[in-house]
């Protein structure tokens, strides 16, 4: 089975660091002021993403089965762990 990608754009337009945390990793991304986060999901099936916001920080959980992979700003982050697939 092929894995689907599903792209999300997180910009921080704040004048104040934006951080992303991306459950279940519990992986950190702090956004500079402008800076762009493009989190790819990888799944084999729909799901629901749930995003809690708060003034600093933004809460994104993918669902059951997901994969992600992370760029800032073009730049692929190196997060292994979020090739694992969530539980």
């Amino acid at each position: 089975m092929t894995d689907a990608a599903v792209k999300y754009l997180i910009i921080n337009r704040n004048p104040e660091p934006l951080t992303v945390i991306v459950e279940p990793w519990a992986e950190e991304v702090t956004l500079s002021p402008d800076s762009r986060l493009l989190l790819t999901a990888l799944c084999d099936r729909e799901g629901l993403l749930e995003v809690v916001t708060d003034p600093n920080y933004l809460t994104v959980g993918l669902w059951t089965g997901c994969r992600a992979k992370l760029a800032v700003n073009g730049e692929e982050l190196k997060m292994p762990s979020l090739l694992i697939p969530s539980p």
